[in-house]
């Protein structure tokens, strides 16, 4: 991973871990609407320098 173009790297995690969360919800959702309805979302991205997991939906 290059250091250099880390808030490019940290936007693009942003993206695909928001666009994960909805697609994986969706999935669930279809699938078993059961569960859904009991469903906690959350969505993080790592942290390239420090290696901590910072969360995206506080």
């Amino acid at each position: 991973m290059s250091y250099e173009d880390i808030g490019v790297d940290r936007a693009r995690a942003v993206l695909k871990s928001r666009f994960m969360a909805r697609f994986a919800a969706d999935v669930v959702r279809e699938s078993h609407p059961d569960l859904a309805a009991r469903m906690t979302v959350r969505q993080t991205v790592l942290n390239g320098h420090s290696r901590t997991v910072e969360a995206l939906d506080r």
